[in-house]
């Protein structure tokens, strides 16, 4: 769902216009024209005139750099706009990492906007096109081609270089950016209008979410300072990426704080087996009644409400739980070595769970028919006003199921399930019951 009162709408031009152009035909000295811009730091002799199997016209670049620490190869001065994505496209062959990037005296990253991901040259020309946001008005800016880890007798060789005025940016809902039916986001690469209200918040960057439940939040890399605060209100202008398994947006520009302090959204109430969900990253969430089960497991935790185990991080606020305890944790997903972790934020998002026995107004719930057949009804009861999550398991303690139920009476499909017991798990944000449930055929 889109939130028009936190996205603004950004006018940025849509046509795509020449912004430079090089061929690596010219050449003064051993230097190629338009060329070793002030921000250029590979060595001098690590750039050489190749004439033998260019690209296009009679010659291309070789980039050197055998180690592992980029080095940049960047434009003379060049005018961008702040806000305005530019598409930078060139061709490359031989051996190494390449990737582009863009100086422009921002106010983060020491004036540098965040690099492209690398892309790696193995052989024949390869054409590759990677955009760029600006965040400042500037006719000093440069554009850069980054490169590591160059080999063989190649090295990399670059040609026919073109940078051009991009797109203007998609005005998306996060749902519209994290919403995926694998892992990868619809919109991996595109240059977004988004905002959100900030849920949590470091030096590194910050995660925004717009209203409750699945796809609502997403982390923005973005090492900005005055670091913004919980509660701001913000919009922004930047590319999604996929960054260790986590759809990110980074590249920021048109970063506007349009109000503080406001309310943060009510984390959702989830079990620890969700927490594994793609739709639930970047979400603000909140496990109950999870038992701790282990208590380091590089540098996380693990609770387990008994649906399944779930990592707690250590990346905001550091915790030392009691192995035994049982916790209500509450925090951000975000995935991290191909697991998904719940990261509190203070000493406020992890409280141990004094009510396991207290089922408050979860206790007139009730279902029927049990066992069940084709569907199961749910009645709340007292707790119909509240928001409450469901999560079937089977006998082993796999979950089968799972959802919301919005409704006073809610039914629930059971023609798929083998016959056997189940568990099924009623949760509001600060109370939970069990209720076994024996499906028949």
């Amino acid at each position: 769902m889109r939130t028009s009162i936190l996205i603004a709408a950004i006018a940025l031009g849509g046509v795509a216009n020449a912004q430079f152009s090089s061929g690596f035909e010219s050449w003064t000295g051993n230097v190629p024209n338009s060329w070793e811009g002030v921000k250029t730091n590979i060595p001098v002799d690590s750039v050489q005139q190749v004439s033998v199997n260019p690209h296009g016209g009679t010659y291309a670049v070789r980039l050197i750099n055998h180690s592992g620490t980029h080095k940049r190869f960047t434009t003379v001065a060049q005018t961008v706009t702040n806000g305005q994505s530019y598409d930078v496209s060139f061709w490359a062959r031989g051996n190494g990492n390449i990737r582009v990037g863009l100086y422009d005296g921002r106010s983060t990253g020491f004036g540098y906007a965040p690099y492209s991901p690398y892309t790696t040259v193995n052989g024949a020309w390869t054409h590759i096109t990677k955009s760029i946001i600006a965040a400042k008005d500037t006719t000093v800016a440069e554009f850069i081609i980054s490169v590591q880890s160059t080999s063989g007798a190649d090295n990399i060789v670059v040609d026919d270089v073109n940078i051009t005025t991009g797109s203007a940016p998609v005005n998306a809902s996060i749902h519209d950016i994290q919403f995926t039916l694998d892992t990868t986001s619809a919109l991996l690469g595109m240059t977004v209008s988004t905002g959100g209200i900030i849920t949590a918040s470091d030096t590194d960057g910050y995660y925004i979410q717009q209203g409750h439940g699945p796809w609502s939040g997403v982390y923005v890399f973005d090492a900005r300072f005055p670091v913004p605060l919980r509660g701001d209100s913000v919009t922004l202008v930047g590319t999604v990426h996929e960054f260790d398994g986590n759809t990110e947006l980074d590249g920021i520009a048109l970063f506007t704080t349009v109000s503080s302090s406001n309310p943060v959204p009510g984390p959702d109430a989830i079990t620890t087996a969700m927490v594994s969900l793609e739709q639930w990253e970047g979400v603000l969430v909140r496990v109950t009644n999870a038992n701790c089960t282990s208590l380091v497991v590089s540098g996380n935790w693990i609770v387990d409400d008994a649906t399944g185990p779930a990592y707690v991080g250590k990346r905001y606020y550091s915790f030392s739980p009691a192995l035994g305890t049982h916790y209500q944790v509450t925090g951000p997903i975000e995935q991290h070595f191909s697991k998904h972790i719940i990261l509190p934020r203070d000493a406020n998002d992890i409280e141990v769970y004094t009510g396991m026995a207290d089922e408050g107004v979860l206790a007139s719930a009730a279902l029927y028919p049990n066992p069940a057949s084709d569907a199961l009804t749910i009645d709340l009861g007292h707790a119909a006003s509240a928001r409450i999550i469901y999560t079937l398991s089977d006998a082993s303690g796999r979950m089968v199921m799972n959802g919301t139920l919005i409704n006073e009476r809610s039914i629930i499909a059971m023609n798929t399930l083998s016959s056997g017991m189940y568990s099924l798990v009623l949760r509001s944000d600060a109370m939970v019951k069990s209720i076994a449930v024996q499906v028949v055929r």
